[in-house]
């Protein structure tokens, strides 16, 4: 038989001795049995846990958790009315424990860690997945550290992104797949110094609102920080010149501030 468990958790390996008799069979008690372990990585069987004595019912068991793949049998020992015997093998697969943390949104044009925890930390190998167009591609490869990952991602497009971390597996380990992470890329929070597309954007967007943005660019210099901070005073939020979440948006549904004093023609400063 084959199962697969997760590494970690706990089995329960179980046989029972007998002998045939007239109607069936009879179960053997105060026999000697030994549970034995082989990997694929060897031709050797090793002894895990302690000899063990069947039962009235001829039966015996262990609890084990195991730490690679491999294959699980019961040795019962020779005794002067019985020969030696052993049971079939039964195949156990060890799938590593892959959790990757909670990640809801990334904003864009930034580094954002994916981390996470893998166990056994080693052998392994580890895939950084995107689903693209239906299709998981992979975008990274690397091995964990001490039990832990983390794989760097730079979003350049407002969308929500799909991400998924494969560990490949190996003769001791079988390959396991993390849950998916739906990432929805949002808007960076600009302060000075900043460049980027992202920063003519906000200043366009505070252009066609009226506010004093200076020369049109894609730096974030002081004619910026003092229009944001404008901005923010109109809208009723901390004005600190930063444009983060908050006046993003706000930025969708701004207020609009109207003269307490209007005149009929030209401009007015209040």
């Amino acid at each position: 038989s084959r199962r697969t468990v997760t590494f970690g958790k706990t089995i329960v390996v179980s046989a029972v001795a007998s002998v045939p008799s007239l109607g069936g069979s009879q179960s053997v008690s105060g026999l000697k049995a030994q549970l034995v372990h082989r990997t694929p990585a060897s031709s050797r069987w090793h002894q895990v846990g302690q000899i063990r004595t069947t039962n009235a019912h001829g039966s015996v068991r262990w609890t084990t958790v195991p730490n690679l793949n491999g294959r699980y049998q019961v040795h019962f020992r020779a005794t002067p009315s019985y020969q030696a015997a052993s049971t079939q093998p039964q195949v156990v697969i060890v799938a590593p424990k892959l959790h990757v943390n909670g990640l809801s949104t990334a904003p864009v044009l930034t580094s954002t860690k994916i981390t996470g925890t893998v166990a056994p930390g080693k052998p392994s190998r580890l895939y950084l997945q995107k689903l693209v167009h239906g299709t998981w591609s992979t975008v990274a490869k690397k091995a964990p550290k001490h039990g832990t990952f983390k794989f760097t991602i730079s979003p350049t497009a407002y969308q929500t992104i799909s991400y998924r971390v494969v560990d490949i597996g190996t003769r001791l380990h079988s390959q396991v797949t993390s849950k998916t992470l739906h990432i929805t890329v949002v808007h960076r929070t600009l302060e000075y110094g900043d460049t980027g597309p992202d920063v003519l954007a906000l200043w366009q967007r505070l252009h066609a609102l009226h506010y004093d943005v200076g020369p049109k660019t894609d730096s974030y210099g002081w004619d910026l920080v003092h229009a944001v901070t404008a901005f923010q005073k109109v809208q009723g939020i901390t004005k600190d010149g930063d444009a983060g979440l908050g006046v993003w948006k706000r930025l969708s549904h701004p207020k609009v501030p109207h003269l307490r004093y209007p005149v009929a023609t030209g401009y007015a400063v209040e």
